[in-house]
């Protein structure tokens, strides 16, 4: 049973430094993005923490109170179930929060676009005019 719990542990942990490890990828490919993913960071810790917590209350709980094989494989396999949800909803909530950080992320990258474009547009024409001007002095 233990050799089971370190396996999920072990996979939970795993799965935790890969979103890290994207998380790492997307804050290094997004400028500007390090506080949001920080608090998506937190958020994932603060969901498996709990899974791990919820795990090892299970863990306790199932020892305490086994009686037999059957109650033990029952209790675990509602452990398990329980952490998966648990896991299942923190990689939704994660990939929600994800899409919108990059949805508002290329919203504020088009923004900058726009406006990098209408400043251009401005300065374009005002050099023009100058020239327009200039080459109207020149001509007799």
């Amino acid at each position: 049973m233990e050799s089971q719990a370190d396996l999920s542990q072990r996979s939970a942990e795993a799965t935790r430094d890969a979103l890290h490890d994207s998380l790492d990828t997307i804050e290094e490919s997004v400028p500007g993005s390090a506080e949001g993913i920080e608090q998506v960071r937190a958020a994932i810790d603060q969901q498996f923490d709990a899974i791990e917590e919820a795990g090892d209350e299970a863990l306790e709980a199932t020892e305490a109170g086994m009686e037999s094989a059957e109650d033990l494989s029952e209790s675990y396999v509602d452990s398990v179930d329980q952490q998966l949800d648990v896991l299942l909803s923190a990689h939704e909530d994660l990939e929600d929060q994800s899409e919108a950080f990059l949805e508002q992320t290329q919203e504020q990258i088009e923004q900058l676009q726009e406006t990098a474009e209408g400043d251009f547009a401005t300065q374009l024409e005002e050099l023009q005019e100058r020239v327009t001007e200039m080459q109207s002095k020149l001509q007799p």
